[in-house]
């Protein structure tokens, strides 16, 4: 499940970009690797396409760093978008294959990296590595 933090986190939530509004998520990842992102998430949602992704950063600190570099800036990597971007929380049950924003809305994301959400929660107790998991 991803919910807003008020706390940083290594994930984040970066709205204005996704398939909704024309960019991809390799193109994406491509533009966000420079910041430290390892991995990004494109929510995938009933009946459109998402116009934000969640973004898993390597540290707190490059979270931090890329959240002020993101939000409510231009980013020339998207195409100059104006990106809004706030800490998100991870958390997740380990036979569940699908993550929840704090709404009513529910998002499905690959087996494959829910599989490695729950070995990696499976690891450390039920404790993501970053304490924003709790299996």
């Amino acid at each position: 499940m991803f919910g807003r933090s008020a706390q940083p986190t290594v994930h984040l939530l970066i709205g204005n970009v996704g398939p909704g509004v024309g960019f991809q998520r390799d193109a994406i990842a491509a533009a966000l690797a420079p910041l430290g992102c390892s991995q990004v998430h494109v929510p995938e949602l009933p009946d459109r396409e998402a116009a934000y992704v969640f973004a898993t950063f390597q540290s707190g600190q490059q979270a931090t760093a890329a959240l002020n570099a993101l939000h409510e800036r231009p980013c020339d990597r998207l195409g100059g978008r104006t990106l809004t971007a706030k800490f998100a929380k991870l958390k997740a049950k380990a036979n569940v294959r699908s993550v929840a924003f704090k709404s009513t809305s529910c998002w499905r994301f690959s087996k494959s990296w829910f599989a490695r959400l729950a070995q990696d929660c499976a690891a450390t107790d039920g404790m993501y590595r970053e304490g924003s998991c709790h299996c």
